[in-house]
């Protein structure tokens, strides 16, 4: 139901806006000017349109006609950009813009004195992200209540969850940023990376794709996520250019590019590569489904007419790098994915392929390094804040792994654990990690309020007969508070060796520590995990942050559900945007992390009271 449909229902409601009207034509008037042909931001550009709904809602009068109007083609023109989510061009960022300074033109004289009391409805946060987006941009008041209300996909349960959110519900506590985004150039669209999610982006190239790839495969889970990186060749690129001419050709790619982003998921990135192919990164689609993805996407752009000649059909040939496959760096996911298609064009055959491997060669000089780390403190440890959804103040953070390369570079987890592994050091770089982490504990014991840490410990330390009394010793040794470490378990480990990890969880609660379960999904062997350990904390898998799918979403609320029965708290990982993070607000999760809340960073710097979301 639309908003203006809610609002002709509820006579009470249209008395208040009715009243409220000036106020709220000025702070629509002042977020349209706030924003900007200049920093666009779909979030705000979502609440802009719903609020023209609303007010035009409460004006339609005879003598405010002429207002409903201009307000009606603001919603209209807003709605145009939200399916799909994309910001606006050059001639609907004028068309919004012109339709805001109307507004002023419309609102009736007496009204116009009233407007000083409105007060601005956006804050400009003095902030950048790591990547050179621009300013942030702090979202209105209500706004997760109201955001959530459209994330929560339909079901029984969501339509109970919807009627019980009213315009003015009791506020949220804090607030939340929201990286806002440069409007597009439409003339560079052809060498653009778009991202069309909440996040919408323009004017990247493939290095800054390839960059966000980095940063999927730095995260612990990067060996087990969903997703891949996909690259789409075009077929006879060189002859094709040859017989169109080279602005033509480059033309032609251009709006296939633009095709191709407003045609894939909502968390997809799209970049041009040169002028015959295109990079895709898809951050959660089921590794077995990718293909049939890639192959659907590549149907519909041979099936559609581009350009001046709607006989001309392009094809294009696709090579998939699922993440699973074992890659440890982007460039590594990017060739896989050109060699599929190159070992596929040289024995004839076209369409989609598929890697399924990549072999991880024992890095000696990587060892070497690992080695001489262990030897001192050459490891570097970051911390990413783990941020409540329930207006809890608790400091937490996930500790992260780091090596300093002499190219430096930094090596993450994903390259370090499987090379340690293989060189039999997973128990030393584990104890490491631990005595460290503990140090730092002891130190910050005394604070009014000392940070619980969150500490990964693989399966070879599980199995390691001398771990927990390793671990009892080094706690009597330096004691701190016992709520303070938590040691977490991959739920795929513990399920390997559920005996071990008991006997181990078991001395580790002893000796005073608490446990968590990463990646943990619902299902038998979840509910054996369940029974058979003394968990604290559970870290839903990424499997759940499918926010498009009502099955998932409907599966994650009731797993909260039953978790939070049986005492547990649960975590949601790699959480990247609002509307993400709305959607596990409404779910009902405790905590949220990724680089939403904050990237990793090398202290414990992070105002847990000023930023609850």
């Amino acid at each position: 139901m639309l908003a203006h449909d809610i609002q002709a229902q509820d006579s009470n409601r249209q008395h208040v806006l009715q009243a409220q009207l000036p106020q709220r034509l000025a702070r629509l008037r002042q977020r349209g000017a706030r924003l900007g042909p200049a920093c666009w931001d779909i979030n705000a550009l979502h609440l802009l349109g719903e609020d023209a709904a609303m007010i035009a809602s409460a004006c339609r009068t005879p003598e405010n006609s002429d207002l409903a109007a201009c307000l009606d083609a603001l919603h209209e023109a807003v709605a145009e950009l939200l399916h799909p989510p994309r910001l606006p061009g050059h001639a609907a960022s004028a068309r919004i813009a012109k339709l805001i300074d109307t507004l002023a033109q419309k609102q009736p004289p007496d009204d116009a004195e009233r407007v000083a009391d409105a007060g601005p409805s956006i804050t400009i946060a003095g902030a950048t992200h790591e990547l050179g987006f621009p300013l942030l941009v702090m979202a209105p008041d209500h706004y997760w209540t109201r955001l959530a209300q459209e994330t929560l996909p339909s079901s029984p349960s969501a339509a109970a969850t919807r009627a019980s959110v009213h315009e003015d519900p009791a506020p949220m506590p804090g607030r939340v940023a929201i990286a806002a985004k440069p409007n597009p150039d439409a003339a560079t669209t052809g060498a653009s990376l778009v991202e069309s999610n909440v996040f919408a982006n323009a004017g990247r190239t493939h290095e800054q794709l390839l960059r966000r790839v980095s940063e999927c495969l730095a995260m612990e889970d990067a060996g087990i996520r969903a997703g891949g990186l996909m690259l789409f060749s075009l077929q006879d690129a060189p002859s094709r250019r040859k017989e169109s001419g080279a602005a033509r050709h480059d033309a032609q790619m251009a709006e296939v590019g633009e095709f191709l982003t407003t045609h894939v998921g909502r968390n997809d990135l799209v970049a041009n590569v040169g002028n015959e192919s295109f990079l895709l990164l898809n951050p959660d689609c089921d590794p077995g489904l990718l293909e049939a993805y890639a192959f659907n996407l590549r149907d519909r752009i041979a099936r559609e007419p581009f350009v001046d000649d709607p006989r001309q059909r392009f094809l294009f040939d696709v090579g998939v790098c699922p993440f699973v496959t074992g890659a440890t760096q982007a460039d590594a996911m990017h060739d896989a994915a050109r060699g599929a298609i190159d070992s596929a064009r040289a024995a004839g055959r076209h369409g989609v392929s598929v890697v399924r491997q990549i072999e991880a060669a024992i890095d000696a000089d990587l060892i070497e390094r690992i080695r001489a780390a262990l030897a001192g403190d050459g490891f570097q440890l970051l911390f990413q804040p783990i941020v409540s959804l329930r207006g809890e103040e608790d400091e937490q953070f996930q500790v992260l792994l780091r090596l300093q390369g002499d190219d430096q570079r930094l090596h993450t987890a994903a390259e370090l654990i499987p090379a340690a592994a293989r060189a039999g050091l997973m128990v030393e770089v584990d104890r490491w990690v631990l005595e460290r982490c503990v140090q730092l504990l002891a130190r910050r014991a005394h604070d009014t309020r000392a940070p619980r840490l969150f500490v990964s410990q693989s399966l070879d330390s599980v199995r390691d007969p001398d771990s927990p009394d390793w671990l009892r010793d080094m706690l009597l040794r330096q004691p701190i508070a016992g709520d303070t470490l938590c040691v977490e378990l991959s739920a795929n480990d513990a399920t390997r060796a559920l005996t071990t990890v008991g006997r181990y969880a078991t001395a580790m609660k002893i000796a005073g520590a608490r446990l968590s379960l990463s990646a943990f999904e619902a299902g038998v062997l979840g509910d054996r995990l369940l029974q058979a350990l003394p968990v604290d904390f559970i870290k839903v898998s990424p499997r759940y942050l499918r926010f498009d799918d009502a099955l998932i979403c409907s599966e994650l609320r009731a797993l909260v559900e039953r978790l939070q029965g049986d005492g547990k708290r649960v975590i949601a990982p790699r959480v990247e945007d609002a509307r993400g993070a709305a959607t596990l607000w409404a779910a009902g999760v405790d905590f949220i992390q990724g680089n939403f809340v904050q990237e990793a960073g090398a202290d414990l710097a992070f105002d847990f009271r000023a930023s609850i979301l």
